[in-house]
């Protein structure tokens, strides 16, 4: 009787939805930014130029050309979905495009790893809508793209 009532219960119960803690997003944003970080702190070592503020500087610019390339790329590569319309074409630019934006990145001292996660981001919200039921189905099936 009673374990039944509980069990019932249990299952009458709503669920709870299981929420990252704010930690978690910031532990996030610093595995982001480590490499940059890496990077910065060789270049003070090597150069024997260990300012504060430069290292700011160089932190602060590589996170926002990061952003900025990836948000630009982004766009870029909603544009050419948008103007494909066949499946390959369309897996092909999907799987290409992190790997054009992390090189573009480092290559002007930006955070690739930045560039590839915004762009990740952005198409996530948005490419939906320029991918042709044949171009998920085929990056569904290479990995490419989520399903949901």
């Amino acid at each position: 009787g009673t374990e039944v009532r509980r069990t019932a219960a249990r299952r009458l119960t709503p669920a709870r939805q299981a929420t990252e803690p704010p930690s978690a997003v910031c532990q996030g944003g610093a595995t982001a930014t480590a490499p940059v970080m890496y990077k910065l702190g060789v270049v003070a070592v090597v150069t024997g130029q260990l300012s504060g503020t430069g290292i700011a500087v160089r932190l602060v610019v590589a996170v926002a050309a990061g952003v900025a390339i990836g948000l630009v790329a982004g766009v870029l590569t909603r544009l050419a979905l948008a103007a494909l319309h066949d499946a390959a074409a369309e897996t092909t630019v999907i799987v290409a495009a992190p790997f054009a934006v992390y090189l573009l990145a480092e290559s002007v001292q930006g955070s690739g790893v930045l560039a590839v996660l915004t762009l990740g981001l952005f198409l996530r919200s948005c490419s939906h809508t320029a991918i042709t039921s044949g171009g998920w189905l085929l990056g569904a099936r290479c990995g490419g793209m989520p399903t949901t």
